[in-house]
C-alpha cells in the first residue's frame, strides 16, 4: 500500500517523521492508520529476523482490529507482537524471567480480573465499605505501597494480597508490579528486550498507567539510542482515570524518558460531519477549532434529545423507531450503534431488543459469556473450535494455533504429539473435530476433553492448567447467572463473538471507544452514571465535571452524521430519588432537531 496514497499531508508526516513522537490525535483523524502505517515502516526497516516490533493497545479489542487490519492487506506481521501492556509485560517479562523474583520463582497462575473481583467480593462479606459508592482499588503504585487511603479499604486490601500469595496468583496490577521490579533491579534483562524492540507504538497513551511508564522507560532507557517510541493519543478522551489512567503532557512524557519528544498533532476530522463536530466540542472547550474533511462534511444529518421525556420502560419502544428509520435510509444494521454508560443497562435493553425486533441483526459482545475472559489460553483454544478457515480468519487461525501450542508446551513442561505439534496440524485436528452438542458450553468442554486426550494432557497433573479452564467456565457460568437468561448460549451464538461484524452493535461507551458509526444512539446519560458516582462523592466538583465532559465527547464523537441523546426519566438511585440529566448535558444550550 503506496504510504502517499492513502494519508492525508497531517497523516504523513506523522508516520514518516523519525526518532521519538507524541501524536495528539483529534476524533475521526486516522490515528488508527497512523498507527498501522508507522508499524508496516517498521517492519520494512528491521534489520534482522531476531527484532520485533510492538503495538500496544488499551484493549484486547483494538489489538485484534490492528492484527486483523495487517492481516487483510497481506503485510507479514511475523515479526509484529501486538496486545496490551498487561499480557506485554506478561509474555515478555514476568514469565522468562520469573526465576529472578523470591516471589515468582516457585510458579504462579495468573488471576483474570473476574476472581481477583470474587476475592474481594468474598471479603467485604466480612467487613463492608463503610459507603455505598466506596472502593477497593488493586493498583500498584512503583513503591508497592497500599493504593487505598480509606482504613476498611486499606485493610481489605492487605487481605486480598495475602489470599493471591497464599494461592501463587498474580493479578494484573502484579503482572505490571514486577515487571517493573524485574527491569529496575535487573538491568540485563532491559537491555535484551531494548535490543531486540527498535520500535515501540503505543496505542490510546492519554488512559495508560504510571506502572506502564515505568516499564516502558526501563526498557527504552537501557539501550538510549536503540529504540523509538511512537505514542498516539488524545487527552482530551481520556476517561479511565478513576481505574488508575495518568494523562501526560508531552514535556511529562519527555521527563519520564529523559529525552525529547516531538508532538504532532491529526487536527482534521474524516469521520463527521461538521455540524456533529461542532456539536462535540462543545464539551470540550479547550480543543480548538476541527474540520472536518469527510466526503459528507456538509450535510446536516440529525441531533436530537430526549431529555427526561422518556420513561426507561420506553425505552425500546423509543429505539426501535429511530433504527427503523436508518435502516429506511439505507444505513447498514453495523452502522448503527446502542450504548450506554454501564453494561448493566445494556445487556437488558439488547435482550429486549433481540426479542422485539427478531428481523434485525444485532452484535452485542457483552451478550457472549466469553467476552471477558481473553487472557484465558482456554479462550484462545475456544476460538479455535468457533472459527472456520475462510478468508475473515485464514490468516489469523494460524497464529492463534501457533500461540496455543507454545502455551500448551509451556505450561505442561512437555512436547505436544507430532500430529499437532504444528499450527497445520493442530487446526487440522480441529477442524476435523465433529460434535452434535448444541449448547455452547456443553460443546467446548467435550472439545477441550477431546483435545487433552489428543495431546495426551491429563489435567490432573497439570493443576494450573486445570485451575485455567475451570476458571474459564466458572466465569462464563456466573456471566450467565448474573444476567438471569439474557445471553443466549447456543453453539452458533458463540460463534458470532469472532464472526464479522453483522448486525447493530449494543455496547457500552467504553467498549465502542475508537470506533465509528451513521447513527450513534446513547441512553442512560445520567448524573450518576456520567460522571458516575464514585467521582461525584470522592472527587471534587471541577474533576467530576471533567470526567463527564470528556465522556460526552466520547459518545458523541462516535456518530458520523445521527446523534441522538437519551436521558430518561424512572431511574431511581439507592435512596429511591430520581436520577437526573447529566448536569454537563444539561447546562448545554444547542437546537436539537424535533423527531
Amino acid at each position: 500500500m503506496p504510504i502517499a496514497v492513502s494519508l492525508s499531508a497531517e497523516q504523513l508526516i506523522a508516520v514518516e517523521h523519525n526518532g521519538h513522537v507524541v501524536v495528539r490525535a483529534c476524533p475521526g483523524s486516522g490515528k488508527t492508520r497512523v498507527l498501522l502505517h508507522r508499524v508496516m515502516r517498521g517492519l520494512n526497516e528491521l534489520a534482522s529476523t531476531k527484532q520485533r516490533i510492538i503495538a500496544l493497545t488499551f484493549t484486547n479489542r483494538a489489538a485484534d482490529e490492528i492484527q486483523a487490519r495487517l492481516d487483510l492487506s497481506g503485510i507479514e506481521t511475523e515479526q509484529l507482537w501486538t496486545g496490551t501492556m498487561h499480557s506485554f509485560a506478561l509474555e515478555w517479562i514476568v514469565r522468562p524471567y520469573s526465576a529472578y523474583l523470591d516471589k515468582l520463582k516457585r510458579g504462579f497462575a495468573v488471576a483474570d480480573e473476574h476472581y481477583t473481583q470474587q476475592v474481594i467480593d468474598e471479603l467485604l462479606v466480612d467487613d463492608p465499605l463503610p459507603g455505598r459508592y466506596d472502593q477497593v482499588t488493586t493498583a500498584r503504585a512503583r513503591t508497592g505501597a497500599n493504593p487505598n487511603s480509606g482504613l476498611v479499604a486499606a485493610r481489605i486490601y492487605e487481605r486480598y494480597r495475602r489470599r493471591l500469595e497464599t494461592e501463587k496468583l498474580l493479578d494484573y496490577d502484579d503482572i505490571l508490579f514486577y515487571s517493573y521490579q524485574l527491569l529496575r533491579d535487573r538491568p540485563e534483562i532491559a537491555e535484551t528486550l531494548a535490543a531486540i524492540m527498535p520500535l515501540i507504538c503505543v496505542d490510546e497513551t492519554q488512559d495508560i498507567q504510571d506502572l506502564h511508564y515505568a516499564v516502558l522507560s526501563q526498557i527504552v532507557t537501557a539501550q538510549r539510542n536503540r529504540n523509538t517510541l511512537y505514542f498516539v493519543g488524545d487527552l482530551n478522551q481520556c476517561i479511565y482515570q478513576n481505574l488508575g489512567a495518568l494523562p501526560k503532557t508531552t514535556p511529562e512524557i519527555a521527563l519520564e524518558f529523559g529525552f525529547p519528544f516531538r508532538e504532532l498533532t491529526l487536527s482534521k476530522n474524516f469521520r463527521s460531519t461538521q455540524r456533529l463536530v461542532d456539536y462535540f466540542t462543545r464539551f470540550r472547550s479547550g480543543t480548538g477549532p476541527i474540520v472536518s474533511l469527510a466526503a459528507y462534511a456538509g450535510d446536516r444529518g440529525a441531533i436530537t434529545f430526549f431529555d427526561q421525556t422518556i420513561d426507561r420502560h420506553a425505552l425500546v419502544a423509543t429505539i426501535i423507531p429511530l433504527v427503523r428509520k436508518s435502516l429506511a435510509a439505507g444505513i447498514p444494521a453495523e452502522e448503527i450503534c446502542i450504548l450506554a454508560p454501564h453494561w448493566a443497562h445494556v445487556i437488558p435493553l439488547a435482550r429486549e431488543l433481540v426479542l422485539q425486533f427478531p428481523e434485525v441483526p444485532f452484535d452485542a459482545p457483552g451478550l457472549s459469556p466469553l467476552h471477558s475472559s481473553r487472557e484465558n489460553i482456554w479462550f484462545k483454544v475456544a476460538r479455535l473450535f468457533l472459527t472456520s478457515g475462510n478468508h475473515l480468519h485464514q490468516n489469523s487461525r494460524p497464529r492463534w494455533a501457533k500461540e496455543v501450542i507454545h502455551e500448551l508446551e509451556r505450561d505442561t513442561k512437555l512436547r505436544l504429539p507430532a500430529s499437532l505439534r504444528t499450527s497445520r496440524l493442530l487446526l487440522r485436528s480441529i477442524n476435523s473435530t465433529v460434535s452434535a452438542e448444541t449448547d455452547g458450553l456443553a460443546y467446548l468442554r467435550e472439545v477441550f476433553g477431546r483435545l487433552n486426550a489428543q495431546a495426551r494432557i491429563d489435567l490432573a497433573f497439570h493443576p494450573d492448567l486445570a485451575k485455567s479452564q475451570n476458571d474459564f467456565f466458572a466465569r462464563a457460568q456466573n456471566h450467565l447467572v448474573r444476567h438471569q437468561g439474557a445471553i443466549p448460549t447456543d453453539v452458533n451464538a458463540l460463534r458470532k463473538l469472532f464472526g464479522s461484524r453483522e448486525g447493530i452493535v449494543v455496547s457500552t461507551c467504553h467498549g465502542v471507544k475508537g470506533e465509528e458509526f451513521t447513527t450513534v444512539i446513547a441512553f442512560g446519560l445520567l448524573q450518576g452514571y456520567i460522571p458516575n458516582w464514585q467521582s461525584i462523592i470522592h472527587g471534587t466538583g471541577n474533576e467530576a465535571s471533567e470526567e463527564a465532559s470528556k465522556l460526552l465527547y466520547v459518545i458523541c464523537s462516535r456518530a458520523k452524521k445521527h446523534l441522538h441523546l437519551i436521558a430518561e426519566c424512572g431511574r431511581l438511585t439507592a435512596s429511591r430519588r430520581p436520577y437526573h440529566t447529566s448536569e454537563e448535558l444539561a447546562a448545554l444550550t444547542y437546537s436539537y432537531d424535533q423527531v
